[in-house]
């Protein structure tokens, strides 16, 4: 799965709670920018990617 369909069904997953989508937005942002500004090899950088889209993923079910 690439990181635009891992988005989208996160999108799908936070249906209706925008503060969520946009938290694992920035998130997602911040940490492919710093990832890209220390050079991380590639593989690293997909998983760093791959873990700022999923970071909160248990909170709705917590609740």
């Amino acid at each position: 799965m690439d990181h635009i369909e891992l988005f989208n069904k996160m999108i799908e997953y936070y249906e209706g709670d925008p503060k969520r989508i946009q938290h694992f937005t920035k998130v997602f942002e911040y940490c492919r920018l710093i990832g890209t500004m220390e050079n991380i090899p590639e593989k690293e950088q997909f998983a760093l990617e791959t873990t700022a889209l999923v970071h909160d993923v248990g909170i709705k079910k917590a609740e």
